[in-house]
């Protein structure tokens, strides 16, 4: 867990530091709120870290904006950066965690194609790199 978390997380009524304190039910329903309240739907993916340890010693806890495949994203990303259809399918990808060599081969093009669109991706959204192009893909959908 990141410094912002061991902060944030006390703050959440029924939320700990302590992974055999942490109320499941409550957490999902947390997340569950925002959709609720006609916000972005969010996915919620839970997973102990035992290390080969019988009792778990670390809570992997991913929340994470489920609008993946949503028409409103493709179309933001058209109107926002002026990609083209093959550009939305690759940020697609890139942005559900594939690396570009496996991105290449879901989209069935070379790597060097990939390379080529990841370029005109970055100059299209104004970033240096993929950490930087998924950074401000996800973050231009939350607003």
């Amino acid at each position: 867990m990141n410094e912002t978390a061991k902060r944030m997380l006390p703050e959440i009524p029924g939320l700990t530091t302590d992974i055999s304190q942490i109320d499941l039910m409550l957490l999902r329903n947390l997340v569950d709120e925002p959709v609720r309240k006609g916000g972005v739907p969010l996915d919620l993916a839970l997973d102990t870290l035992g290390n080969g340890s019988p009792v778990p010693q670390h809570l992997l806890l991913s929340i994470r904006a489920a609008w993946a495949d949503s028409e409103s994203r493709r179309q933001m990303l058209v109107r926002r950066y002026r990609m083209t259809p093959a550009e939305v399918r690759l940020a697609e990808l890139i942005m559900d965690g594939h690396q570009p060599r496996s991105a290449a081969e879901t989209l069935d093009v070379s790597i060097h194609t990939v390379r080529t669109y990841l370029k005109r991706l970055y100059m299209k959204v104004g970033v240096k790199n993929l950490a930087g192009l998924v950074r401000a893909l996800l973050q231009s959908g939350q607003e």
